[in-house]
């Protein structure tokens, strides 16, 4: 589940993964996060989790929610 680590904001990955809540970070562009509940509840591959960084999060979001996920 990688995450490219710069210094101004260092996540502690260990932690996210611990939560019992899918968490991913992510801009419209690539997910740069998933954790493991994540992988679980939008069934990620593990061709994909090598690669997330490619990995858009509009492939794991109903149509009718794109527009408002752009929007924020």
């Amino acid at each position: 589940m990688p995450l490219k680590k710069d210094r101004s904001h260092q996540v502690d990955t260990n932690t996210l993964d611990l939560l019992p809540i899918a968490v991913v970070i992510f801009d419209n562009k690539k997910v740069y996060f998933v954790n493991k509940k994540a992988v679980k509840l939008f069934q990620i591959s593990k061709e994909q989790l090598k690669n997330i960084e490619k990995v858009s999060i509009f492939q794991f979001l109903d149509k009718q929610y794109h527009a408002r996920i752009k929007q924020n």
